[in-house]
């Protein structure tokens, strides 16, 4: 895992913890599995800001490209979806004109818990990622392959990216039209965190540094 998702994971930590410190809220873990499923989703207060703003509560599901055959539901909790940028950096490559949301729809990631076992016919096993309902804010991580990403690979990769998501083309499970717009991307430039935002008021991007505050013309030009 990357820097970034490790930042990330530890700011959610704290704020899940911040909020359901309570014992009154910290006995409810969660929804729990049935018959068909394994596992929990890790949170269901609705004190906790970590997981009902950027909660995503997930089943993964392994089917038999032969037989049909299904594994039992794995559920899960993310609040973050991972990109990997080499793989996002070739299918720029082997298909330019990017005609997914976000660029990102056709990106695989790795499974974060494995499987139930089943009995499948075959190793042609694919599995399909479902999620129960969309989060209020996705967030969406970029793990890069190494350290020594060049300003102009990372340029390029970035470029890639469109600023309107529909989850849906992520995440089987919910109607087409789910869509989130992007408002911000912070990075780590220079020894510095530094974050890109949209103004809904000025209607303009801004650029927050731990020095300045400035309104951008061309985002562009900063990717």
């Amino acid at each position: 895992m990357g820097d970034a998702s490790e930042i990330l994971t530890t700011i959610f930590d704290c704020l899940h913890e911040s909020f359901t410190s309570d014992s009154s809220v910290q006995g409810d873990s969660g929804v729990k599995c049935n018959k068909s499923s394994i596992g929990s989703w890790d949170c269901a207060s609705d004190a906790c800001i970590a997981h009902s703003l950027f909660g995503m509560n997930i089943f993964d599901q392994g089917i038999c490209s032969m037989c049909r055959a299904e594994s039992c539901k794995m559920m899960y909790t993310k609040l973050f979806y991972n990109i990997n940028a080499s793989a996002l950096q070739t299918k720029k490559v082997i298909n330019s004109k990017v005609d997914n949301s976000f660029g990102i729809a056709k990106t695989k990631e790795t499974l974060e818990h494995p499987l139930p076992q089943a009995r499948f016919c075959a190793q042609a096993i694919y599995i399909d990622h479902f999620l129960s309902t969309p989060p209020h804010v996705f967030t969406a991580v970029l793990d890069w392959p190494n350290m020594n990403e060049s300003g102009k690979g990372i340029s390029a990769t970035l470029a890639s990216l469109t600023t309107e998501l529909d989850v849906s083309t992520v995440y089987k499970g919910l109607n087409q039209g789910s869509k989130h717009h992007l408002r911000s991307v912070v990075c780590y430039c220079k020894h510095n965190y530094w974050c890109i935002a949209y103004s809904c008021e000025q209607e303009k991007w801004e650029l927050y540094t731990d020095k300045t505050v400035k309104l951008l013309n061309f985002v562009k030009n900063h990717v």
